[in-house]
């Protein structure tokens, strides 16, 4: 088991204190490697400079960090800046932390740090909810799962049905939580080859839901509904609301995911 001078045992990192979400400094002299091309067409390694005023962020899962770091070395972070309120905007590559200070993670900037440099280092809090916490693990999980959508459809689609959910949640909180409670996804398949594109969204919704929940779900579709502009992309039909056990195999497979965190 590894040790450094003045902090803690590198193979115990949770036991002192480090999760996914934790939080630290910038650290002087750290760096985002990358590969970029020369002008004379060969390929460098290259690295842009963390700023003092950037924090990090542990993307590893805790399973991750537990392993002694005799077989995993190394704990992924992600770099955070605070952005203009007007400039917040989630996606599958940038994640808000929190509205309030403007702080958004993204995922481009990612660095392998060895644990051993954690070690001697004290995690600083989650600055959000751990409701902004459990987005930000599924965030982190989706990116590894998210199917692609074309240019297209991503812009005329995907983009104004995130808008739609954000919107709606951020403006009414017992909309918010009711919609957490009765989701379980949203999924979607836009045919580019008619015109307009026609698209299909289907709400996934947990077998047994009260009738609050139903209500805010209701209230989902029909802003979705609105949320396309038909002259670019029109639905086929209404939003079809249902739990798994009445979609069809047909309808699951021609859909895919999206995300609704924003």
């Amino acid at each position: 088991m590894g040790t450094k001078p003045g902090g803690g045992s590198i193979d115990d990192l949770i036991a002192r204190g480090w999760r996914q979400g934790s939080f630290v400094s910038a650290i002087d002299g750290m760096s985002v490697p990358f590969l970029r091309s020369t002008d004379g067409g060969s390929v460098i390694a290259d690295a842009e400079p963390v700023r003092s005023r950037e924090r990090l962020v542990i993307a590893s899962h805790a399973c991750d960090l537990a392993r002694p770091a005799s077989t995993e070395p190394y704990a992924e972070i992600l770099v955070c800046r605070r952005e203009e309120r007007s400039r917040l905007k989630g996606s599958p590559r940038t994640f808000v932390i929190d509205r309030e200070s403007g702080l958004v993670v993204n995922a481009h900037r990612r660095i392998l740090v060895a644990k051993a440099a954690l070690a001697g280092l004290d995690p600083e809090p989650w600055p959000s909810t751990d409701a902004r916490l459990h987005d930000f693990q599924r965030w982190l999980g989706e990116r590894y799962d998210r199917v692609g959508f074309s240019d297209f459809a991503q812009a005329e689609a995907v983009a104004p049905l995130r808008q739609v959910y954000a919107n709606i949640t951020r403006e009414d909180v017992a909309v918010a939580d009711a919609l957490s409670r009765a989701l379980r996804e949203v999924r979607l398949v836009v045919n580019e080859r008619t015109k307009p594109a026609s698209a299909l969204v289907l709400i996934i919704i947990w077998p047994s839901i009260t009738p609050r929940l139903a209500n805010a779900v209701e209230q989902l579709a029909s802003e979705f509904a609105k949320g396309l502009d038909p002259n670019t992309v029109r639905l086929v039909t209404a939003p079809k609301i249902a739990p798994y056990q009445a979609i069809s195999a047909h309808e699951f497979l021609l859909t895919q995911a999206i995300s609704m965190i924003s």
